[in-house]
């Protein structure tokens, strides 16, 4: 029997992805995009995708904590992929909305819901995954929100991008 998934779930998280990213980011803002954690994040979540669907597996770790775990660390994947620019303070929360968007709502929610349209009977909605998975995501979130931040109220700035210049000095003492 072949189940008929909606259009939207069907189509790749990194198109998807660029598509969120533009509707959120207002026009004409610089928005830099860390590739490399995009890269490592789509793996993580092609990854995390491919497990939920398989037969789930005799680890001897309950299944809600695999579930709060897995989202804890696409959180911490999915939040540093977007730089904004050191701009308006509304910027500044455009990674949070993106990582809650795609962790929250799709990792979360649509994830169990998928899992209850596929014909694969040894997986099963159940609402405690969800719990799970946004309680993972709201542990990880504000870690990342403050690893990430630029700023600190001790005054010691936390670790941001390599600006070009900064990269060609490096490459140039080294070298």
């Amino acid at each position: 029997m072949m189940v008929n998934i909606p259009g939207f779930l069907t189509r790749s998280i990194a198109l998807d992805s660029i598509w969120l990213v533009r509707t959120l980011v207002p026009p004409g803002v610089n928005l830099r995009i860390r590739l490399a954690f995009f890269i490592i994040s789509g793996l993580f979540i092609g990854l995390l995708a491919g497990l939920a669907l398989a037969p789930l597996p005799p680890l001897g770790l309950d299944d809600k904590i695999q579930h709060f775990l897995g989202n804890a660390i696409a959180t911490t994947l999915v939040y540093p992929i977007l730089d904004p620019p050191p701009a308006p303070r509304l910027m500044t929360c455009v990674p949070a909305v993106y990582t809650l968007l795609i962790n929250g709502l799709f990792l979360g929610i649509l994830s169990e819901f998928v899992q209850d349209w596929t014909t694969n009977s040894t997986r099963s909605f159940d609402w405690q995954d969800i719990l799970a998975n946004l309680s993972g995501l709201a542990l990880a979130l504000p870690f990342s929100m403050r690893y990430w931040s630029n700023r600190s109220s001790t005054g010691i700035p936390g670790p941001r991008p390599i600006e070009d210049e900064e990269r060609v000095i490096l490459l140039n003492t080294v070298a």
